[in-house]
């Protein structure tokens, strides 16, 4: 049995103070304000599918013996003097553990994770490929194999992210697989076929059914010539035509599903899949749902997200959600040893929902786990204490409380009312 993920624990390192989270076999999400530190934590698990994170330590505002020195982020106890330090644990479902460790010091610095178990798992980052459309001029002669598909794919992907590559981009390289599949896999009078790479491609409009928008009707993909249809009841349309919230479940959905058909990974009892973001360039009601069919379209998958979204958030109930929240230095009773080039003033903890906190609505989601304190635009909040202040000074008279309803209802928050007169009833 392959392992997979079950829990990562992080203590006196950058911004955390103490993190540990219990990964669910099918879902945990985690969520926070930027900064909170949900990345750092998804690079220390994508490590395992060769995705190394690069740390940038913090220079000190003083040269030492006339040496720069950047210290990276370890919060030392006096008594320690190595160069490496133990920052926090992995454990995987097969009992085993490994420890995570850092350099104390370096401008860049990797993290390196002893004893680190062969987790079968693919990474999908924040960044989605742009909308450009790249014809496909030629194709191979044979019909590209998933685990060929997968090899450029990640390759193209990883290259991105560093800023390296400036070649076809990874929604090039789903094309070229998919068209190649239809010319040389389907079965002809001249030639026997490939029914292996056909279903690849049957596969992957089974995929699609599941992950895109029912109000997108898709029906099937279609190969005419050397470009991808998307054959819909709304209309055919070239792939690359999509919108950018269609193309970015199509990116996600063929990453983690030609990931599961490479020779690895095909026939193996699941696979984990850590992503970034995928809220990006979807609408609410994507949101609501991409999670939940993501995991019916791969029923033996371990999802790991991070998200800023409260429809992802609360979108499957059976699942395990921590939110990254900071505290104060003074409230963490932190005994580390604060070195004076790292002047931390709050650190970040871990804190495990229950249901009913994740229950609520976005509104009840941003306020209470992601700590945004209104959930109305900022022209209105202003408006709203301009009209309390106003009227704080006046008696909350029947008279009064019903202008205070006309005005607000003239502005276009009426709705607000019950907050309006619960703020100025504690004023009062």
């Amino acid at each position: 049995m392959n392992p997979k993920f079950k829990n990562l624990t992080i203590s006196g390192w950058r911004q955390f103070h103490n993190v540990s989270v219990d990964f669910h076999p099918r879902l945990t999400v985690i969520t926070g304000a930027n900064g909170a530190g949900k990345s750092s934590l998804l690079g220390l698990l994508t490590q395992h599918f060769g995705w190394q994170k690069i740390f940038l330590g913090t220079p000190l505002k003083r040269r030492i013996n006339g040496v720069a020195r950047f210290l990276s982020g370890f919060r030392r106890r006096k008594s320690i003097h190595s160069h490496e330090q133990e920052v926090g644990n992995i454990s995987y479902s097969n009992d085993t553990g490994a420890s995570i460790r850092t350099a104390t010091e370096g401008i860049q610095f990797a993290v390196s994770i002893h004893n680190q178990q062969p987790v079968l798992g693919t990474f999908i980052s924040s960044h989605r490929p742009p909308p450009v459309f790249q014809q496909i001029s030629q194709i191979n002669v044979y019909a590209i194999s998933a685990d060929n598909a997968y090899a450029q794919y990640h390759g193209e992907s990883i290259q991105r992210s560093q800023g390296q590559s400036h070649g076809p981009g990874p929604i090039f390289r789903l094309k070229e697989t998919l068209v190649s599949i239809a010319h040389f896999g389907a079965k002809t009078d001249y030639s026997s076929g490939d029914p292996a790479a056909i279903e690849i491609l049957n596969g992957f409009s089974r995929v699609l059914k599941e992950i895109l928008p029912p109000s997108l009707g898709f029906k099937e993909i279609s190969i005419r010539m050397t470009d991808v249809v998307l054959e819909t009841e709304t209309g055919n349309f070239l792939m690359d035509a999509a919108s950018g919230g269609v193309m970015a479940i199509i990116d996600i959905g063929w990453q983690i599903y030609i990931y599961s058909l490479t020779s690895g990974v095909s026939g193996a009892d699941g696979f984990t899949v850590v992503m970034d973001e995928p809220e990006n360039h979807l609408h609410p009601s994507m949101q609501r749902s991409l999670l939940g069919n993501l995991m019916k379209a791969f029923p033996t998958a371990q999802f790991i997200v991070a998200t800023h979204s409260p429809f992802m958030v609360s979108s499957v109930q059976d699942s395990t959600v921590y939110v990254l929240r900071y505290v104060s230095v003074e409230e963490s009773q932190d005994d580390l040893d604060l070195d004076d080039g790292l002047p931390f003033t709050k650190l970040v903890y871990s804190e495990r929902l229950d249901v009913i906190n994740r229950a609520g609505s976005a509104s009840d989601i941003l306020r209470d786990v992601l700590g945004v304190p209104v959930t109305v635009p900022a022209w209105v909040e202003e408006e709203l204490n301009s009209l309390i202040t106003e009227f704080r000074s006046v008696e909350l008279s029947v008279e009064n409380l019903a202008e205070l309803r006309r005005r607000m209802a003239s502005l276009g928050f009426g709705e607000l009312y019950p907050q309006a007169l619960s703020k100025l009833v504690e004023d009062k």
